[in-house]
């Protein structure tokens, strides 16, 4: 029932934002802030009941703590590889290529984020990244056709999964990876993530590919299979956040073209 309650607790606390939110709309920062700080108080002794009951629970079945050690330090590595592609690729991209404020553009962005978080899908997240880029200010024919392209061969985040996966696998079983092998484990990573579904763990899938070009046994798929879907959050939000930034460039250059093809046109006339 712990559980129970702190989902509870939570989705109280985010009702009661909401409601606050209709009646105070210059109050959003604020009662965001105190939602948060609502959340946090109420579940601190449900949050210590929980980690008692995952100890007991690890002592009664043997299960090897430094298992979970090292894997939550491998989705560590994955999620700050995430976080740093996102900041200067996308950052500055958005910035310097299409003139917009990343901040701006992060936060118009931020439901389909959420749902691609969730989902774990490129493609059910699709109709909400259409919706926000349009809202952002990227043309609907151009959205319409960017995006769903880029939901099957756009997918930064999954490269870098495969890539952080391999690498991890590879120690597991004492391999040492030489130049040459990190540098297929980069060119099958990028063909892969073109050839990926997105679905939901279609990128564990693909990850066969680049284990096998450099000789790693596939069975070591499993080792990382139980956590695969703590991977699979990032990386989708990751690839959706790849597509908006595309479709937000695109548009912008489509404007420009439009722009200039009118100026000769009354430039003639």
């Amino acid at each position: 029932m712990t559980v129970f309650k702190v989902i509870g607790i939570a989705l109280t606390a985010v009702a009661a934002a909401l409601v606050l939110r209709a009646y105070r709309p210059e109050l959003g920062l604020q009662i965001a802030v105190a939602a948060g700080v609502l959340i946090l108080v109420l579940t601190l002794d449900e949050l210590a009941a929980m980690s008692g009951f995952l100890r007991e629970v690890l002592g009664r079945y043997q299960i090897d703590t430094a298992y979970l050690t090292v894997m939550l330090k491998v989705i560590g590595v994955a999620y700050l590889a995430y976080i740093i592609h996102v900041a200067v690729v996308y950052g500055s991209s958005i910035k310097f290529l299409s003139g917009m404020n990343p901040i701006a553009f992060f936060k118009g962005l931020a439901p389909a984020m959420i749902c691609a978080f969730t989902t774990t899908s490129s493609n059910a997240t699709l109709p909400l990244n259409i919706e926000c880029c349009n809202n952002m200010g990227a043309e609907p024919e151009i959205s319409s056709f960017v995006l769903p392209l880029g939901a099957t061969i756009n997918m930064d985040g999954t490269a870098i999964y495969q890539a952080v996966a391999t690498i991890f696998i590879a120690a597991c079983y004492n391999i040492d990876l030489t130049l040459a092998d990190m540098a297929m484990v980069v060119l099958t990573a990028t063909l892969a993530s073109v050839g990926t579904a997105g679905v939901s763990g279609a990128g564990m899938i693909m990850l066969a590919m680049v284990l096998t070009s450099i000789g790693i046994p596939v069975e070591g798929i499993a080792i990382i299979a139980g956590v695969d879907k703590l991977f699979d959050m990032g990386r989708t939000t990751l690839n959706i956040t790849g597509d908006a930034t595309c479709a937000i460039w695109i548009s912008k250059l489509e404007r420009a073209k439009k722009a200039r093809m009118e100026a000769r046109a009354n430039a003639k006339a």
